[in-house]
């Protein structure tokens, strides 16, 4: 029977502890609940900071792309005006070529200048003296030479100088000419030629200036669209990177999301396996408890069996004592608390044969210890024309009762006086009744004391009372009775007699 309340108490232990884990697997599981709809309310708002870097990186792009044209078509002015520029100075190089060559040119003119002067020079001398010498001989009328000349050359060309010019003259006269026409028309090119070189070189320089002008122009709205473009560049990486951090923290609460999840899917799966461990626990409980109350109900049947036959067994005595003098019948015992389990009937033995002794188990020493250190003085069997359901066992008033067997204390009286209470308990006097495993249970009867209480554990050999004369007794003994299923067996087939 201790073994079977153990086992209940291990099984509604256990039923209670798996009771208790749902509590702490809830606790855990709304915690983690929790933690998601945190993750879930910030990757909202980390959902909503994306869209708006994306929009902001979209616009941001935008203007980029704007800038980047800007700069694009700067860029090809400047070449353009870098390309103006270089054939500026190109031409720059020329008219100053020119301007060199000019000068050059204007040089050797100068140098024929002086050198055709110079034959001008003589000529015009030789002529003045072919003049002259004319005069003084009488060929020429120096007023009609002179008349409407203005210089030297008019003279030559004079009509009236050519003709008093002798024939032998007319050469150097042509060759004065000559003369004079050539250093007009060197003196005019050499002009025309600074002239234009003079032109051409400022229009170069002009044109260069102005150039480079716009190219400084240019390259500084260059530098400006540059900066722009930088300016705006820098933002679109700020911002795509501000959006690469905000997609790494999204998918970062994803990846938590996620976790969690799992863990909450493992929650699940382990509170469906305790529910399952759970039921099962209850229901061996159930049926522990279903096993116990049959048992139960079983020895509440055996007990009342043996009080029935103990009243019986009673009344027997009481009418034979007054003729016979003899030990009354014991008054009916208590209902012996049954065990679970049945054990194994063992084989009969030596003894009384009344109402089923010779089928009664053999006795298992490792389990049975003798009650009582006394004589045995009434077997088991037939008495006084009736069945004695135990044995006597003397000894003196107050000797120890031990339980014969490990079990439960299932019925206790201890009223009775210890040495004259004839009818008390049911003629048994003080007594205890042990229920043991296999639907056993055992009687000790008489007590002068008890030392146990009911609902008590005892073991092999441990004190449960004294021997006493209470009850229908007529001296000190032990009455010791050991039944199955309510049916008295022979105790010496369980104890050493």
């Amino acid at each position: 029977m201790r073994v079977q309340a153990g086992r209940g108490r291990s099984v509604v232990a256990a039923a209670c502890a798996l009771a208790l884990l749902p509590l702490a697997a809830s606790a855990q599981t709304g915690a983690l609940r929790d933690g998601l709809q945190d993750i879930a309310s910030e990757r909202d708002q980390v959902e909503a900071e994306v869209g708006e870097l994306r929009a902001q990186e979209g616009d941001a792009r935008q203007r980029l792309a704007v800038v980047e044209a800007e700069l694009s078509e700067a860029e090809d002015r400047l070449a353009a005006l870098r390309d103006e520029l270089a054939a500026a100075e190109a031409a720059l190089a020329e008219a100053q070529a020119a301007v060199v060559q000019a000068q050059a040119g204007l040089a050797v003119v100068a140098e024929e200048l002086v050198a055709t002067e110079a034959e001008l020079a003589s000529a015009t001398a030789k002529l003045e003296a072919r003049v002259i010498a004319a005069y003084k001989y009488g060929q020429v009328s120096l007023a009609e030479v002179f008349t409407g000349v203005r210089d030297f050359s008019d003279l030559v060309s004079s009509s009236v100088m050519v003709a008093h010019v002798l024939d032998s003259d007319r050469v150097m006269v042509a060759e004065v000419e000559r003369l004079f026409t050539l250093v007009a028309e060197q003196r005019a090119e050499a002009q025309a030629l600074r002239a234009d070189a003079e032109r051409e070189a400022a229009a170069a320089e002009a044109a260069t200036a102005s150039i480079e002008a716009a190219t400084r122009s240019q390259a500084e709205v260059l530098a400006t669209i540059e900066q722009r473009r930088d300016e705006r560049e820098q933002l679109f990486l700020e911002l795509r990177d501000d959006r690469s951090a905000a997609e790494g923290h999204l998918a970062g609460l994803d990846a938590e999301s996620t976790r969690i999840e799992s863990q909450l899917a493992a929650i699940a799966r382990e509170q469906a396996a305790e529910e399952a461990r759970r039921q099962e626990a209850e229901a061996a409980a159930a049926a522990e408890e279903a096993r116990r109350r049959e048992a139960e109900e079983a020895a509440r049947r055996a007990a009342d069996e043996a009080a029935r036959r103990a009243a019986e067994d009673a009344a027997e005595e009481r009418k034979e004592a007054a003729a016979d003098e003899a030990e009354p019948a014991p008054a009916p015992a208590p209902a012996p608390a049954p065990a679970p389990a049945p054990a194994p009937s063992p084989p009969a033995s030596g003894g009384g044969n009344g109402s089923g002794g010779s089928t009664a188990p053999a006795p298992s020493p490792a389990t049975w210890v003798r009650p009582a250190a006394g004589p045995l003085t009434s077997p088991f069997g037939p008495r006084w024309g009736r069945n004695h359901n135990g044995v006597d066992i003397g000894g003196a008033v107050g000797a120890s009762v031990v339980a014969s067997r490990a079990g439960t204390v299932v019925g206790v009286i201890s009223g009775c006086h210890p040495t004259s209470s004839w009818g008390c308990g049911g003629g048994f006097g003080n007594y205890v009744t042990i229920a043991h495993s296999g639907g056993m249970a055992t009687i000790y009867a008489h007590l002068s004391s008890v030392s146990v209480h009911v609902g008590q554990q005892v073991g092999a050999g441990q004190t449960v009372g004294g021997i006493g004369n209470s009850g229908n007794s007529y001296g000190p003994h032990l009455h010791f009775e050991v039944r199955e299923a309510g049916v008295p067996r022979n105790p010496c087939n369980y104890i050493a007699c």
